[in-house]
């Protein structure tokens, strides 16, 4: 049997700082899902954009796939490379490790559409 003085409401032992996370995480969560709504409808016209317009549906649907897979790996992947090489780290060093693994992923990732100089230094 619920009375009224067993009821407890949470919320109400919240100060403002702890609304305030709640509350960018909440808009963190919101913009992380908005954007994997966009990959969703923007991959199959992107993928037939690329491989031409007498690709067929069956091909850019399995092509699609792949790619939704590979997005799906890469955060996979990400957190599972800083939880092996910085386990035994401290918190703070734990985050550096993330964002070196960050930067050097995205460095990777956009190796493939760096100009070509063929040995120049690049125009300033």
């Amino acid at each position: 049997m619920i009375t009224a003085q067993s009821k407890y409401v949470w919320y109400k032992d919240l100060d403002r700082y702890q609304w305030f996370v709640v509350g960018v995480a909440s808009v963190g969560w919101m913009f992380d899902t908005m954007a994997q709504q966009l990959f969703n409808l923007a991959r199959v016209p992107a993928l037939r954009d690329l491989m031409g317009g007498n690709a067929s549906a069956s091909a850019v649907s399995e092509q699609a796939g792949d790619a939704t897979m590979v997005a799906a790996a890469g955060p996979f992947t990400l957190g599972e490379l800083t939880s092996r090489m910085f386990s035994h780290e401290a918190e703070p060093m734990r985050y550096a490790g993330v964002a070196m693994c960050l930067v050097f992923l995205v460095g990777l990732a956009a190796l493939p559409f760096a100009p070509e100089t063929k040995g120049q230094p690049l125009p300033e």
